[in-house]
């Protein structure tokens, strides 16, 4: 990355609400609905005082890679103030600086969802980031990105049911010792239709049917 990318603050252009989706490169990618809510009626009250960030892709659509929660709230309060359909969007030159935008930007706010740190993570790191480069963008210790990334590969139902909030991050971390799909699948299943919070140590039992548990003669 140059210091010329780094450095690079272009300025706004007006875009069309319509025109705007959230970019993949934004680390935050679910909001919390009630934050949305308060947010929409703060635009519609004072407007928005602070533009977005955005890259160009080369069919010419526009994604933000930071703002996501003011493009979210701004599609509510859009409703009532129709002057907020115009957005002024801040447009990297490049891939590149989109995704020091988008790194940048949100290490300064609050903490992302553990859901959402997992996929930025697992992202920079198969776009060829090393641990390092991912500890310095997010602010956090190379301990926490490897432990972090050893959940970025755990099957898709698995990380939406984190982000849902079905499951805990230890349950989450549990569904590692998985080799079958199929078995994880079923566990799953099982998790989200109890009535009661399942205990990591049923969940490891139902993803390893054959282990061998403390309590077994041969240990």
């Amino acid at each position: 990355m140059t210091s010329m990318q780094a450095d690079f603050t272009p300025t706004p252009e007006v875009i069309a609400l319509d025109d705007l989706t959230l970019s993949a490169l934004n680390p935050r990618q679910t909001h919390d609905e009630a934050s949305i809510a308060l947010l929409a009626e703060s635009l519609v009250t004072c407007g928005l005082m602070q533009n977005l960030g955005g890259y160009r892709d080369a069919e010419g659509r526009v994604a933000i890679v930071f703002g996501g929660r003011r493009l979210a709230a701004l599609r509510i309060a859009v409703q009532q103030r129709p002057d907020l359909a115009q957005v002024p969007v801040a447009l990297a030159p490049d891939e590149d600086t989109a995704r020091l935008w988008a790194q940048s930007e949100n290490i300064a706010r609050e903490a992302l969802a553990p859901v959402d740190e997992i996929r930025a993570y697992g992202r920079m790191r198969d776009a060829g980031a090393t641990v390092p480069q991912i500890a310095q963008a997010f602010g956090s210790t190379e301990a926490h990105v490897y432990r972090r990334l050893k959940l970025a590969d755990l099957p898709g139902f698995v990380l939406d049911a984190l982000a849902a909030q079905k499951i805990t991050l230890g349950v989450a971390a549990c569904f590692t010792v998985a080799n079958d799909l199929d078995l994880a699948q079923e566990a799953m299943n099982r998790i989200t239709g109890q009535r009661y919070a399942c205990s990591e140590h049923e969940v490891r039992r139902w993803l390893q049917p054959e282990a061998v548990g403390p309590s077994d003669r041969r240990v």
